[in-house]
């Protein structure tokens, strides 16, 4: 049986039983014809973001929701701006991030998932990332903030 669907049963067990452990989702999954191992367990929860919760006294498989998914997401992406960030300096409607030499790629990606309505574009080199904004105030304000995640 295909993975897809082999994930699509994960899920509805998942929602409609309480799944403890890696192992009683081996078991729910055998009984329903899979032939699969822990370690196919485990890639299928990491490819769904399964995450553990503590629902009612006891820690059993649940979905991320999209808030706790941006929240994941978002704290992963700070980390690693706080590991590889050197500098941030604001000229007029311009800001200039200095990283870790071969960083910088990532650190503007970073800055494009950011949402800030007068960010107009980034650019980025090796250990340096150009931020385009539309005005000097908004540059500023920017900055600002980049400067208080460090």
């Amino acid at each position: 049986m295909a993975r897809s669907e082999r994930q699509l049963n994960i899920i509805e067990i998942i929602k409609n039983k309480e799944i403890e452990t890696q192992g009683q989702l081996v078991d729910e999954l055998v009984a329903l014809g899979y032939k699969v191992t822990q370690a196919t367990v485990s890639r299928d929860i990491k490819e769904l973001n399964l995450i553990k919760k503590n629902i009612n006294g006891r820690y059993r498989y649940t979905m991320l929701d999209q808030a706790e998914k941006k929240d994941e997401n978002d704290n992963k992406m700070i980390i690693l701006y706080r590991e590889v960030m050197i500098s941030v300096t604001q000229v007029n409607n311009l800001v200039v991030l200095r990283s870790k030499p071969g960083t910088a790629g990532s650190v503007a990606a970073i800055i494009d998932n950011f949402r800030y309505s007068n960010k107009l574009g980034t650019i980025a080199g090796d250990d340096t990332v150009l931020i385009i904004l539309s005005s000097d105030e908004a540059a500023t304000v920017f900055a600002d903030r980049l400067k208080g995640m460090l």
